[in-house]
């Protein structure tokens, strides 16, 4: 999924601001009478621009930001999640709010959370992914990277949470989030993906604490889980992209979950057979090679 560019400033208003900075230079050290007639029309003639130093050095700080965002992602495609964050937040140290590397961010430091085996360490990643998400939100509402990265560091608090309620709350803005970005693209397999995987949670919650949790929000959830509705999500997840592991491996746990093992089997040995993308993928690897062997 690529990105789409927001909008420059408008050159004739960078120039409008050069032209007003000239004014002033010249003002202060162009000759006076003919003299100066002289020069003004020389620097037309020459094609001089006032502000041209200006507009070179945004575009020079602009291709250096890209240029080290390009590093940073090349750091993240080598498997090196925790090196590209770094160099992401040194962006970001220079160009604050810039909204391709505040997204970027959060899936860095998203990828950090699903590698950390110490779940207290593993959660304070996942705060961090939500922090740039919503960062990256109040940037550009608009534009859909946002609202995904954060329903998917949120997806993953609520699945380790330690409480009903706070499980419950957050799977309520999940829901909010990633249903928004279906409706801004509606074949957004990662959309597609936590939302089922949400279903699926909340299907395999102990009945119990499901009634707790629905009592402790004051009436439910703002959907109604159902079997149907996870598969459907899941799969089309897989569908839509299949070069993805964790789509194929969330399939897989939920045909485990059922006892249709003669349909899990195939989504995990197409895990296994998929290339390595994300940071995550040889973990993900693992988890589908030990569940594979258990259903044997």
């Amino acid at each position: 999924m690529e990105p789409r560019r927001n909008p420059s400033i408008g050159v004739s208003s960078t120039r409008l601001l050069g032209v007003r900075a000239g004014s002033r230079v010249l003002e202060a050290y162009a000759p006076r009478g003919p003299a100066r007639a002289i020069s003004v029309l020389l620097f037309l003639m020459l094609g001089w621009e006032p502000g041209l130093e200006a507009q070179s050095w945004r575009s020079a700080a602009a291709r250096g930001v890209g240029e080290r965002l390009a590093v940073a992602d090349r750091l993240y495609l080598d498997l090196r999640p925790q090196d590209a964050l770094d160099a992401y937040r040194a962006v970001l140290q220079e160009a604050p709010q810039d909204f391709e590397t505040l997204w970027r961010a959060s899936r860095a430091a998203l990828a950090l959370g699903w590698l950390e085996p110490n779940e207290p360490v593993s959660v304070g990643w996942y705060r961090e992914a939500e922090a740039y998400a919503r960062q990256a939100l109040r940037v550009a509402p608009e534009r859909l990277e946002g609202h995904f990265w954060l329903a998917a560091a949120v997806g993953r608090r609520a699945q380790i949470a330690k409480t009903v309620r706070t499980a419950a709350q957050l799977a309520d803005e999940v829901y909010r989030e990633a249903t928004l970005v279906l409706t801004m693209d509606p074949r957004h397999a990662g959309a597609h993906n936590v939302l089922g995987q949400l279903h699926y949670e909340v299907l395999t919650t102990p009945w119990a604490l499901r009634v707790l949790g629905l009592q402790l929000l004051g009436g439910g959830l703002d959907f109604e889980a159902s079997w149907d509705e996870a598969e459907r999500l899941l799969r089309s997840a897989t569908v839509l992209d299949p070069r993805v592991i964790l789509y194929r491996l969330e399939l897989a746990r939920l045909y485990v979950w059922q006892g249709r093992r003669e349909l899990a089997e195939p989504e995990l040995e197409a895990a296994l057979a998929l290339p390595i993308l994300h940071p995550p993928d040889p973990l993900f690897k693992r988890e589908a090679q030990a569940m594979l062997e258990s259903i044997h």
